[in-house]
This record gives C-alpha cells, sequence and structure tokens, in this order.
C-alpha cells in the first residue's frame, strides 16, 4: 500500500489538498500555531484580561476599491489621506480598504447604531473614492481581480495614511 494519495483523494480545490507529501510540515506548523494560540488563551484566562462588564459588539465591513472598467485601483492610500478619519485602515491588498465601527453595547438599538455607523462610513468611502474617479464595492471576492493584481507591489505597505 503506498502512503502517496491516490486520484480520488485528491481535493475539489489544490489549496485544500492535504496529500502526504505536505501533511507532516503543514501538521508541525498548524500544531505550533495552535499550541502558541492555546498558550495566549491560557494567560489571557489566568490575568482576567476578558471584559467581564457591559457586553459590546464591533463589525469591520471591507471594501475594494475599483477603476471604470471594475479593475481593482491601487489607491487605499490616496483614500485614507482624502478620508482622514480613523475609523479606515488599509486592507492586505492597496486596492481594498477597510472601515471600522465603533464598538456598541449589545443591548437595546446597539445593532442599529452599528448599521446606520457603517451605513454612513461606506457612504462616506463612496464620496472620497468617486472624487478620484473610482468606486467602491462591497463583495466577497473581486470577480474582476487577477492572478497580477496579486504580489508584493499591490500589498499595503503601511495601515496608517502617509503624511
Amino acid at each position: 500500500m503506498s502512503d502517496k494519495p491516490d486520484k480520488g483523494d485528491k481535493a475539489t480545490r489544490e489549496h485544500k489538498d492535504v496529500g502526504a507529501e505536505q501533511d507532516e510540515h503543514k501538521r508541525r506548523e498548524f500544531m505550533h500555531a495552535m499550541l502558541a494560540d492555546l498558550r495566549a488563551l491560557d494567560r489571557m484566562l489566568r490575568e482576567g484580561r476578558f471584559d467581564t462588564g457591559p457586553r459590546r459588539i464591533g463589525a469591520e465591513q471591507e471594501m475594494f476599491l475599483i477603476d471604470r472598467q471594475w479593475k481593482p485601483a491601487h489607491a487605499s492610500l490616496k483614500m485614507l489621506d482624502k478620508l482622514g478619519d480613523p475609523h479606515f485602515t488599509t486592507e492586505l491588498g492597496l486596492f481594498q480598504l477597510e472601515a471600522n465601527a465603533d464598538p456598541q453595547m449589545f443591548t437595546g438599538d446597539g445593532l442599529s447604531r452599528m448599521e446606520r455607523q457603517l451605513d454612513e462610513l461606506v457612504g462616506k468611502a463612496r464620496a472620497a473614492a468617486a472624487e478620484l474617479g473610482l468606486a467602491v464595492v462591497l463583495m466577497g471576492i473581486l470577480p474582476t481581480l487577477r492572478k497580477s493584481d496579486l504580489g508584493v507591489r499591490s500589498s499595503s505597505r503601511s495601515t496608517a495614511p502617509t503624511s
């Protein structure tokens, strides 16, 4: 019997394939990362670092910046400068922006207040993008994203506006 998976054992997507050739290394990396997270959780529990007071919730809205052809626009740093609002930050790609809502009490109208704020932040981002000849879209995966749009040249180097 072979240690190599046969074709029937392959995942439908390559990144989900856990064939024997990569198993051991990936398992070790995963276990190290999980143990580090568990040690951090244990420490936080021992040191009482979790809020015990009123319950709060938060949310973020990720956005893609696109040009008139719906292609990714590397403009997140320009957008941050134009917006001048600490609720906004960069994401991994220079064609992405993130808006962070203020924490809200998880009672009464907390969710409604968060929704209103996110709507306002997205509106503010859309207005700033329009001034730059761009648009903001809210979607999980930008369908016009190409392999050439990914990589170091497309990655954000900063999480703060440049002056």
